[in-house]
């Protein structure tokens, strides 16, 4: 029999968390641990929209300091190769190295920004969609939550 107070549910899923690291599947933890499949099943979703709230707030708080990190050190290891590239001693194959670190971290630089931009416009598409839908719910139940500045206002 499940213990459903809240210190033992977050210490069984905690034991979860760590077996499915562990590699095992749902029914091997629901075995070991002595409860239901279905209530691993449960634990694990409850553990995985946990995960994405955590992530999705953390993220949403803190992409702007993440990117701009990124701009910074990727600044950085440009400087430093073209220094390394400019350098009259250097010999031909380690000026090719430079260079390589030179593309090899714009294409980071260009992939991080792009990531970044692609997280930002489904963050917005999902708030566009959860605000939508709200509408359509209240207009199935009478109420009409019209705004006349919002042009995607529901008539």
């Amino acid at each position: 029999m499940p213990k459903n107070n809240a210190y033992d549910i977050i210490e069984r899923r905690s034991k979860v968390i760590m077996l499915l690291a562990e590699g095992k599947s749902q029914v091997q933890i629901a075995s070991e641990l002595k409860e239901s499949p279905q209530l691993i099943h449960d634990d694990i979703k409850a553990i995985q929209r946990d995960a994405e709230k955590y992530i999705t707030k953390n993220l949403n708080k803190n992409i702007a300091y993440l990117l701009y990190v990124t701009l910074n050190n990727n600044l950085r290891v440009n400087q430093e190769a073209w220094k390394i590239y400019s350098d009259k001693k250097t010999s031909t194959r380690d000026k090719l190295y430079a260079l390589k670190i030179v593309l090899s971290a714009n294409d980071a630089l260009i992939g991080s920004v792009l990531r970044g931009m692609e997280y930002k416009q489904t963050l917005d598409l999902e708030n566009e969609y959860d605000i939508l839908k709200e509408k359509l719910e209240n207009s199935d139940r009478g109420i009409m939550a019209v705004d006349y500045r919002d042009p995607t206002s529901l008539v």
